[in-house]
């Protein structure tokens, strides 16, 4: 009996100490840095043939415990159409809000709009100036009390917004992996 007890206690105590981690990083005005990958497809009309490629890092605050104001810079923005083109893109506004601000995982919920740069016209005959529209969804999972990584999906509409003749856009779904300290 007493060695199911030590068992139990040894099993659960990490569980019930990582309840902690969120709680003390989520707080209001708490900054925070990630580095991200993420990987992509289009996936309707004319692009759906198009794969993206992007890595970049995201700053931000935390506004209210649940709410956080972010920016992301993604020096690397690579798209695969029939050549390969390779750009930049700025987010200046993006928000984020976590779903519950304790435990070890805490999902979320995102949207925001940025500019796409890029050294070749995205899509094809169109623009090489673009607008990111995007919204995604996650979870971050707490390692300890200022790190956490960050497991998401994300839909990003590329499009010229009518500036160029041509405006096919882009329509993609996102898998992305992040890297967070607080």
């Amino acid at each position: 009996m007493r060695f199911g007890l030590l068992l139990f206690a040894i099993l659960i105590a990490p569980i019930a100490y990582a309840d902690d981690f969120a709680s003390k990083s989520l707080q209001q005005g708490n900054w925070f840095f990630e580095v991200w990958t993420g990987a992509g497809k289009g996936f309707t009309g004319s692009t759906s043939d198009t794969s993206l490629w992007l890595a970049g890092g995201r700053v931000g605050k935390l506004l209210t415990d649940q709410l956080e104001l972010d920016m992301e810079f993604v020096p690397a923005f690579i798209v695969f159409q029939q050549e390969t083109v390779y750009g930049a893109s700025f987010t200046p506004i993006l928000l984020k809000l976590n779903l519950k601000r304790n435990g070890r995982f805490v999902p979320y919920l995102e949207g925001g709009a940025g500019i796409l740069i890029t050294a070749s016209q995205v899509p094809e005959e169109s623009s090489r100036f673009n607008f990111t529209p995007q919204a995604g969804f996650g979870v971050q999972v707490f390692s300890n009390e200022t790190r956490a990584v960050r497991i998401g999906a994300r839909y990003l509409h590329i499009s010229n917004g009518g500036i160029a003749h041509r405006n096919p856009g882009i329509n993609s779904l996102q898998m992305l992996l992040g890297f967070e300290w607080f």
